[in-house]
This record gives structure tokens, sequence and C-alpha cells, in this order.
């Protein structure tokens, strides 16, 4: 699984649900009408009310191929928090949501959350490295990026340890 944060400007971390379901449109527009994707990019977006938002659809067992981590789509999940969190965490609703899902899809799919799997490390100049990273990593550990943001990225390891206890 891939941890994402949509950074929107800073002053988009609302729980003005209007205003999440515009962005969430703005999102799907952008990825299908802009880039030219079938569908939003991420599988689940979760806005800061903890509410979660189905992108592309998981049919079954096996999860349509997302458009979100550049050589790793083939065997990740793409989870985006709506916001920005460069220098912030999101709303307790948030991550409580999002623990919760990931700790739903890895009880669907199989996943050990405490696992390491072989990724693809796509660096700015679109170089690729095989590299082993955790099973549930940020954006930022398969691709030369700021993404999910630093505060974001510092406590995946804290939410892997919680949905294997989950579990």
């Amino acid at each position: 699984m891939v941890i994402h944060h949509t950074e929107e400007s800073e002053d988009f971390n609302t729980t003005d649900p209007t205003i999440c379901m515009d962005r969430l449109r703005h999102w799907f527009c952008y990825h299908v009408n802009q880039l030219g994707w079938s569908d939003i990019g991420y599988h689940f977006l979760i806005d800061a009310n903890g509410v979660v938002y189905e992108g592309r659809c998981l049919l079954g067992d096996e999860p349509v191929l997302g458009a979100h981590a550049l050589h790793n789509n083939d065997r990740a999940l793409g989870i985006a928090l709506m916001g920005n969190f460069s220098a912030q965490l999101p709303t307790t609703a948030a991550w409580c949501s999002l623990e919760q899902l990931v700790t739903w899809q890895c009880q669907r799919f199989g996943i050990d959350p405490m696992a390491e799997m072989g990724w693809t490390f796509v660096n700015e100049d679109l170089r690729c490295k095989k590299i082993k990273r955790p099973t549930i990593v940020a954006h930022s550990d398969i691709r030369t990026t700021a993404c999910p943001g630093e505060p974001i990225a510092a406590k995946l390891a804290e939410l892997r340890q919680r949905v294997a206890q989950a579990l």
C-alpha cells in the first residue's frame, strides 16, 4: 500500500463536507480529463472528517490497477489523505480512518503490515532501482517526492505496528 496526500494548498485542510466533495470532483476531473486516465488514480481518498471515498474500485479479490505510484501500480493500493501534510499531521478522524482502512485492506488481501516486499524506486530523472521496503509505504519511500509529507511518513512505522496488532 502506498500512502499519499493530495497536496492541496495549505489552507485546504478543511472539514467542510461541501468543499471536500468539490475537491474530490476536482481530482477526478483532473485525472480523467487532463491526464486521460480512466478514473481517479487512487483507490481510496480520506477527508479531514475521516470520510473514506472510493476512487478506483476494487472488484472481487483483485484491485483495479491504480495510477498513483509509477512502476509500482501493479502491486499497490493507493490511499490519499486529502490535504497538504508537508508540515502537519491530518486530523485525528482522518488518521483513525486511515488505520481502519489499512487494517481492512490487509485482512482482505492477506498483507502482512510488518513484512517487506520488492518495490521499484523512481528518482527525479525517472531512473529506476529495485528496493526492499515495508508493505505499507509513503510515496516518498518509492519515488523522489515530498508526498505524503514528512509528518505522515514519520508515523507510518507506528501505523504498521497498530495495524499488525489489530490483525
